[in-house]
């Protein structure tokens, strides 16, 4: 590992709960690799405002930040990208001299982990949730030029997703049919002590879709593992993360990291 000295500037991930992170152990690799003075830390925070006044007051580099602050975040930066703020979500901070400014690596993240395995132009794609992940999978979709049917438990949020981009609302989850090529689960069903849980029926995954799940932790879902039996393709969030990854890093640093020994540590 680099030596860390008075003059390393420190990186840090903010969420909550944000102890089991996988985060760091990669970022600390990548950032090992690249030569760069650089350290990653995480940290479980109660609320987000005193985390950015210690990240400019400390002069740390910048953060990622993970559940549940994405939304939140927004109103105590001092800039925001314009993707990010189409989005309507931050997950990278980036301390430009003591102002921060707020970007989104997820939109990345999701589109080319999707792009890595299918051609998604002309693709019947179901986009499950209308929450920060939601959001920004949505946008990758819009600027890739595909369409999607917006499935959500709240209507009233569904429609707003579907509607900022031209998409379909398609009711809540129970609605979704086997006429879809693509499914991506944004929601937070399946994470976490959630494990066991799956946001569709089976039957939904008999016509073989390509089964994308946001959910990266565990790093292989209930809805990867019975989509994979089923003989469906599958993308588990864990392999979207090596992607965020080296777009938040880039963001963070101005190097590029290395998205293969990102996508070894994350999957």
């Amino acid at each position: 590992m680099n030596k860390v000295t008075g003059f390393t500037t420190l990186l840090a991930s903010f969420g909550n709960p944000n102890k089991g992170n996988p985060g760091p152990e990669g970022y600390n690799l990548a950032l090992n690799a690249m030569g760069a003075d650089y350290v990653f830390l995480a940290f479980e925070v109660a609320e987000i405002q005193s985390a950015l006044k210690a990240t400019r007051d400390l002069g740390f580099g910048g953060c990622i930040v993970t559940k549940p602050f994405k939304q939140e975040i927004m109103k105590y930066l001092d800039d925001i990208d314009s993707d990010a703020q189409t989005i309507g979500a931050v997950n990278v901070v980036v301390n430009e001299s003591g102002r921060l400014k707020g970007f989104n690596s997820d939109w990345v993240g999701s589109t080319n982990a999707l792009k890595s395995k299918i051609d998604i132009k002309g693709k019947r794609i179901a986009l499950l949730g209308a929450g920060g992940a939601a959001k920004a999978a949505a946008f990758g979709l819009f600027t890739s030029g595909s369409n999607a049917v917006v499935f959500n438990r709240t209507k009233e949020t569904g429609k707003i997703v579907a509607d900022q981009y031209g998409f379909e609302y398609g009711g809540d989850l129970n609605a979704i049919d086997d006429s879809f090529d693509i499914i991506i689960n944004a929601t937070s069903i399946g994470f976490r002590d959630d494990y066991g849980s799956v946001p569709v029926d089976e039957s939904v995954l008999l016509s073989k879709p390509l089964v994308f799940d946001i959910v990266a932790s565990p790093k292989r879902s209930r809805l990867i593992e019975l989509a994979g039996s089923l003989g469906c393709e599958t993308i588990a969030g864990s392999e979207m993360i090596a992607f965020h990854a080296q777009r938040a890093l880039k963001l963070l640093t101005g190097q590029e990291p290395p998205l293969d020994l990102l996508s070894a540590h994350f999957f």
